[in-house]
């Protein structure tokens, strides 16, 4: 059977233990009475340690009786180890026999033979939740469950039953995910599951190694292996147990992982080839059985057999097994006395042991250290009344031992670089209760790769660190492995060690020069030798000689970082970085220009020099005479409408500031490969910026990050023959006309996330004959008229757009999202693609079958081209 805690079933955590040895005298070893069970003629038969709201405790269930009530008791500590008792669960009753116990999901779960829980139909299964009992999925269908264990995330029950919530092929063995319940490859044909454990055989030579399920219990196939009495489940499929052989020749009983080997127990005797004698206990390292020493043995009336094992490990650290259940010898004729443990080399008693069977054990630390506490059918242990339940208890000399799966080794960052980066790791000793063990312990941190900066530091407060040094440039990664009092623990972290170059990587910045109050961002493209980008993920700090960096180094995830410099005074700023702490090569510069020498503009000739002028309008004009490739303007107001014409290959663009560079418009004429970005164009007594037309028509015209607010005519007309132009991040609001106006024959105009609102006119109208127009993620909202005005003959894309509220001030046909011309002379629809955009509140006239509030004529704007809701 299988009757304890997390179970014997994988409780490495909970049964790796300082409880005692065989090593020191048995006078300093006792059994303490634990009074309170009451089991009468039932018995205990699980033990669990669970959080109902108040701590850890430990409880116990089975066939119970008396004082401690209602099938399921509560261990209370004393003030003194002998002072504790078994109380009164505040669980509602109902339950009958319960035989399996485990904690999973935060929620504590019974299996047995029981119907009802609490009054509630369970059959056989229930969990404790919000102080209530609760079904499980419907429960099983059967005699009864016989062990539960939490593995990969599920909570697996065996037991002797047909099927789990009626689920096929669920008999014998079956998965919960707290949702439902599923099939492990096929369960059990016939026979039935006794006992789980996880166990981690990585150890073992081959393929498939690693943590798997163990079941045992009295089968001879499961799914469609075939496999006796035990078989290994590794998340896709079953296999066997044991090196030529198919597992053990009677039942198993009794299944616990412990210091890297996997302890059966049962009433079996040899392997199913018969070459090992191991009467009723054995080991498995994952790769072989073996036996320990001459095992157990009964009388020959009543028959041995194993229920429970646990391990511990002893004064000096060394492993230690105790086997309990029903017999009577151990080893070359001992007398023992239904418990006995093995301490690698030879068996010994616990005293004289118990008066009956012991069905379960769990170690737990109630505040007085570690204790093996037994569960049973027996009324006394070595004399002392204890019925139901004892406790064997072995003082400690020194401190409790470490917990290999409860001891925490983490090491910070997890990836440095190849050149003098450094990780540090740090070891935090935790006991079998997972609590710290403090300092003063001799610990070891070594790595397989890296060089280290210094000895292990014990800190004072329960931890223990160490600085991990790469060197040599070489990409890799280095294992952590940390050793305490002797013990290895289980975790073993890695550090990558990723080869940035200090030579190859880079520092950039978009300009050498700004003006005062200006704002450059900053970016740090760490590299290897190869001179490849080598991901995010580092600790990468900048540092300037002149100014102040905004916040903190943003870690954009494509290998670069950014951080943003504000230089307030004229000046020239360096600019270094540090990646993990190693300092590269590269560095760059930044002159902020004295406006006493430039003024407020400056231009940036081909050589990268800078050149003063007085006003915007003097620098485009000698953009072309001076072989200027930017103009440079500084935050203020300028009472200047910008004539850029017959101009090529020039950039203009207000300087990143915490004030805007405001000027009145700008007018394009005859110009070509022209970029205008970052200004604000406020108060226009016409349009806020206007493309001439014809023989002075542009083209190339790129307009990003503008703001055109309360312009007296359009915020901007692009006037016919004008095209390529790209509006990227422009906001044109509270025009006292259309947001945009495009005439005729405008062609390739691409406009991307750009808001336009509040206009009196249209947000934008487009005339006829105009083609390849694309509106692309822009927000077109609040207009007087409406949001999109097509006159007839126009080719375009309107995708993924938000078209909202336009039309609330409009009267005569206008107010749609989108205002289609009608007319005869119309092309075909497939001019038009309208695909997956957002209308809301659009104040249109609709006429059934033909126009509704958000587009006009729309039975003839759509065609297959189109993917758009709701036409």
């Amino acid at each position: 059977m299988q009757h304890a805690g997390t179970t014997r079933a994988g409780r490495a955590a909970g049964i790796i233990a300082a409880i005692g040895a065989t090593t020191i005298a048995q006078a300093d070893c006792d059994w303490i009475a634990t009074p309170g069970v009451d089991a009468g003629n039932g018995a205990v038969n699980a033990m669990a340690v669970y959080d109902a709201g108040n701590g850890p405790a430990l409880f116990a269930a089975g066939t119970l009786h008396g004082s401690a009530g209602n099938e399921l008791a509560q261990w209370v500590p004393g003030e003194e180890p002998g002072d504790g008792a078994w109380q009164r669960t505040p669980f509602q009753s109902g339950f009958t026999s319960v035989n399996a116990m485990a904690v999973y999901d935060g929620e504590l779960y019974i299996g047995g033979t029981f119907a009802f829980a609490g009054g509630e139909t369970a059959n056989r299964i229930a969990r404790w939740d919000d102080n209530t009992w609760n079904t499980v999925g419907g429960g099983v269908s059967g005699i009864r469950v016989e062990a539960m264990v939490v593995y990969d995330g599920a909570l697996y029950v065996g037991g002797e039953f047909d099927n789990a919530g009626g689920v096929d092929q669920t008999s014998g063995i079956a998965r919960w995910d707290g949702d439902e319940w599923s099939s492990v490859d096929g369960g059990l044909s016939s026979g039935e599951v006794r006992s789980l454990a996880v166990y981690d055989d990585g150890d073992g030579e081959g393929d498939g190694y690693g943590e798997a399920l163990y079941v045992g219990g009295n089968f001879l196939n499961i799914g469609t292996s075939e496999a006796d009495n035990i078989a290994r489940w590794d998340g896709e499929g079953w296999s066997s147990v044991g090196d030529g052989g198919l597992g053990v020749n009677i039942d198993v009983t009794a299944l616990t992982s412990f210091d890297g080997s996997l302890y059966a127990g049962g009433n079996f005797r040899e392997d199913v080839d018969g070459e090992s004698e191991m009467r009723g206990v054995a080991r498995w390292d994952g790769d072989a059985w073996s036996y320990l020493g001459e095992g157990v043995l009964d009388d020959p009336h009543t028959g041995t057999i194993v229920y429970d094992i646990a391990g511990y490990h002893d004064q000096d650290g060394e492993p230690v097994i105790i086997a309990a259940g029903r017999f009577t010898e151990a080893g070359d004729g001992m007398p023992v006395n239904h418990i006995a443990q093995w301490d690698g080399d030879k068996w010994s008693a616990l005293g004289d042991g118990l008066d009956g069977t012991a069905q379960v054990l769990m170690t737990y630390n109630d505040g007085h250290g570690e204790s093996v506490f037994v569960g049973g059918t027996f009324t006394h242990a070595d004399g002392v009344e204890s019925d139901g339940a004892a406790r064997w208890n072995c003082p400690i000399s020194g401190a409790a031992p470490p917990d290999p799966s409860k001891s925490l080794v983490e090491a910070e960052p997890a990836s440095i670089t190849g050149y003098g980066g450094t990780a540090t790791v740090t070891v935090t000793p935790h006991d079998a209760a997972g609590e710290k063990l403090g300092d003063g312990l001799d610990v070891q941190i070594t790595a397989n790769a890296g060089d280290w900066l210094d000895d292990v530091n014990d800190e004072g407060d329960g931890t223990y660190t160490r600085d991990l040094l790469a060197q040599g440039g070489a990409d890799g990664q280095a294992v952590i492995t940390a050793v305490v009092e002797g013990v290895t623990l289980a975790q073993s972290p890695t550090v990558n060690f990723v080869p940035v170059h200090p030579g190859k990587s880079s520092i950039e910045i978009a300009s050498s020069f700004t003006l005062p109050g200006g704002q450059v961002d900053v970016t740090v493209v760490p590299r290897d030798g190869d001179g490849q980008i080598v991901g995010s993920g580092f600790a990468v700090d900048i540092h300037t000689t002149r100014g102040s960096l905004d916040g903190e180094v943003t870690d954009h995830g494509d290998g670069t970082y950014t951080q943003t410099l504000n230089l307030p005074d004229p000046g020239t700023a360096t600019l270094t970085a540090t990646v993990d702490g190693m300092l590269l090569d590269a560095a760059a510069s930044v002159t902020v220009l004295d406006p006493d020498d430039f003024g407020e503009v400056a231009g940036i000739d081909q050589h990268g020099h800078p050149v003063g002028y007085h006003s915007i309008q003097d620098a485009v004009d000698a953009a072309d005479v001076d072989g200027l490739l930017a103009v440079l303007v500084g935050p203020g107001e300028y009472e200047e409408t910008v004539l850029v014409d017959g101009v090529t290959d020039l950039t203009i663009e207000a300087i990143a500031a915490s004030e805007p560079a405001v000027i009145r418009g700008i007018v394009f004429s005859d110009s070509q490969a022209v970029t205008v970005q970052n200004l604000h164009i406020v108060n226009s007594p016409g349009d806020g910026i206007r493309m001439l037309g014809r023989n002075n028509a542009s083209s190339s015209i790129e307009l990003d990050h503008l703001r055109i607010d309360s312009a007296g005519g359009r915020g901007m007309r692009i006037d016919q023959d004008n095209h390529d132009i790209v509006l990227s991040n422009v906001e044109i609001l509270n025009s006292q006309n259309d947001g945009i106006r495009m005439d005729r024959h405008v062609t390739d105009v691409l406009m991307t996330a750009s808001v336009i609102t509040g206009n009196i006119g249209n947000g934008v109208r487009i005339r006829r004959d105009s083609s390849g127009i694309q509106l692309i993620g822009n927000t077109l909202a609040g207009n007087g008229k409406n949001g999109l005005r097509l006159d007839r003959d126009v080719a375009l894309l309107i995708e993924a757009n938000d078209i909202l509220n336009n039309g609330a001030s409009s009267g005569g046909g206008n107010g749609y999202g989108i205002n289609l011309q009608r007319s005869g002379r119309w092309g075909s629809p497939h001019l038009i693609t309208v695909i997956q955009n957002t209308f809301d509140g659009n104040n249109g006239n609709p006429q059934p079958n033909r126009s509704d509030e958000h587009i006009r004529n729309y039975d003839q704007m759509f065609d297959d081209n189109d993917d758009q809701p709701g036409y």
